[in-house]
């Protein structure tokens, strides 16, 4: 009796051990994964971690700003008092002081850099006046260098404060609070009212 063999093709068999290999998943051995075996783990993390963090992000901005907004100020509902005219007896002080109200005009969130340029603006044009220095094109360090002879340490720290402050809200995209901005005048008025005071 002759025995024939059945011939194979090698191709087909290895097409055949690799489906066999591969089991119920219906992949390929040589090609076990498919591009949604590693993406969709990955997006089914990281994207509702995205939207997540987004989320929480928009909803910390907007309850700050919310804060912000209805955070009472020491000075809400004050109008400042109509200019009355000068007089011989008017004194820099006096003056600076009355400018000083008048910069409470603007402290709108959209004008709160003017409200730090005019009093900027009003303590060098006192600083000036009061001490005859120059105030214009030249620098607070300057201006504090100028004047440190004829004030005391804690005034010099009052000026500094008052200057440095108004330089960083002018020249940087800092947003002072409304604590911040009733500081910044109170600081001035408490310096200008120790001038007239000659403390």
């Amino acid at each position: 009796m002759t025995i024939r063999k059945k011939l194979v093709n090698p191709y087909l068999a290895l097409v055949g051990f690799q489906t066999q290999a591969a089991g119920d998943t219906g992949h390929l051995a040589g090609f076990p994964f498919h591009l949604s075996d590693i993406f969709g783990p990955v997006f089914g993390v990281l994207l509702p971690t995205l939207i997540l963090v987004f989320v929480a992000t928009a909803v910390y901005a907007w309850a700050r700003h919310r804060n912000r907004r209805q955070e009472p100020s020491r000075f809400e509902g004050r109008v400042p008092q109509p200019r009355r005219a000068h007089t011989q007896a008017d004194t820099p002080e006096a003056s600076a002081l009355e400018a000083l109200e008048f910069a409470l005009y603007k402290r709108a969130d959209t004008a709160i850099r003017d409200y730090y340029a005019s009093i900027a603006c009003l303590m060098l044009q006192y600083l000036g006046e009061k001490y005859q220095i120059k105030v214009h094109e030249t620098t607070t360090a300057k201006i504090l260098a100028d004047v440190a002879a004829a004030l005391t340490d804690s005034q010099l720290d009052y000026i500094g404060e008052i200057l440095h402050t108004c330089d960083m809200v002018q020249l940087t995209r800092h947003h002072p609070t409304r604590s911040e901005q009733d500081d910044i005048y109170e600081t001035a008025r408490d310096f200008l009212e120790g001038q007239a005071k000659g403390l």
